[in-house]
């Protein structure tokens, strides 16, 4: 019955989101068929060879050796999509010394879309029945909060993760039919590998979506939040290379199914932080108040938190930035970061504390007259 209830009112919103991942996901992986398909005419043009003049051909072994190969290997080697030796900056993990392979790799942009659309539809779950006033007619039926929450959980987990596996097997069919077998080396063990990595590093922006969505209650406020987070990770993700203690964490996140594969660690700790994020997110559900519909944060103890995690995520962009960008060169580069710091610090508060501000001017306004 209740299942049936959530299907009926969110079952456009789920089959959307279906549509929407895979198109991305379809269309991440036709990028990177076209990239490849153009390496592979440049290798193979008359510009390669005018580009490469010389009859030595070298490539660098797994203990930093050169070795002289012919000017095929070495094409064929550049073209390699999953190679069968596998060399930096391929890792191996377990079973064993040739299987299950992941890689440290920095987020493309072409990705923003799909870590966007998964929060964004993570943030849905509980917000757009806060919006709708959906809840007001759950809250009242028989059923407990906490069977509310776990039966809309357990949906929406459903389709992601279905949506998702279904992309990644797409994707891998397309890369299938589209490279030449010669340059692959396909494995199933590590493939499925791969699509379990790509699947729950999706799940656990989902998972953090969820959270948003139950502590948020501003359409607005909540929207840039969504698009801030998305913006972070992302860079995030591009700039982690430069913190070689932090890559076997945080390094390995899989958005588009290939052959690549999850660091162990960072598997175990995603996990660790998708149970943190879902004990918090049925915790603070289960205290929603339909009162504070239309503010900011649900929950007032929640602003200094939320005020020092956007200060400090905007402090590591900017550090990020100074670390990966060549262009800090003089004394008025650190100052104009410092007043952007400043500026992004401010707005901030701004978006935290605004209706706190408006609630005590109207109580002082009111005292005065």
């Amino acid at each position: 019955m209740l299942y049936r209830l959530l299907w009926q009112k969110s079952k456009v919103l789920l089959l959307l989101f279906s549509l929407l991942a895979i198109t991305f996901l379809a269309s991440n992986t036709r990028s990177n068929i076209v990239g490849w398909q153009g390496s592979y005419d440049y290798f193979y043009s008359d510009s390669f060879v005018k580009d490469n003049q010389t009859d030595n051909y070298y490539l660098y072994e797994s203990n930093g050796s050169q070795k002289k190969v012919s000017l095929e290997n070495y094409r064929t080697h550049l073209l390699e999509v999953n190679p069968k030796k596998k060399s930096f900056p391929y890792t191996s993990t377990i079973l064993g010394k040739d299987r299950l392979y992941f890689r440290y790799d920095s987020l493309s942009k072409k990705n923003l879309l799909s870590i966007f659309l998964v929060l964004a539809f993570g943030f849905s779950m509980c917000f757009w029945d806060l919006k709708s006033k959906f809840n007001a007619f759950l809250f009242s039926l028989q059923y407990s909060r906490k069977q509310l929450f776990r039966s809309k959980f357990i949906l929406y987990s459903l389709f992601l993760l279905g949506t998702i596996f279904i992309g990644s097997v797409l994707a891998e069919g397309m890369i299938y039919f589209s490279i030449p077998e010669k340059y692959i080396h396909w494995d199933w063990l590590q493939t499925l590998y791969a699509i379990f990595s790509c699947c729950l590093s999706y799940y656990f922006l989902f998972v953090i979506g969820v959270f948003l969505g139950v502590i948020l209650g501003n359409l607005f406020t909540g929207t840039m939040i969504i698009t801030f987070v998305s913006l972070l990770y992302t860079l995030f993700q591009q700039s982690i290379a430069f913190y070689p203690h932090w890559e076997d964490w945080l390094g390995t996140a899989i958005h588009d199914a290939a052959f690549n594969g999850m660091h162990p660690k960072q598997i175990i700790l995603y996990i660790l932080l998708i149970v943190a994020f879902l004990f918090l997110s049925n915790h603070y559900y289960q205290r929603l108040s339909l009162e504070t519909n239309g503010q900011f944060l649900q929950f007032s103890h929640l602003k200094l938190p939320a005020f020092l995690t956007m200060s400090i995520a905007t402090t590591l962009i900017i550090i990020s930035y100074i670390r990966v960008s060549s262009y800090i060169t003089h004394l008025g580069d650190y100052i104009y970061l410092f007043i952007l710091f400043l500026i992004i610090t401010m707005l901030s508060a701004v978006i935290v504390y605004y209706q706190t501000w408006l609630d005590r001017w109207a109580m002082r306004k009111e005292r005065n007259t």
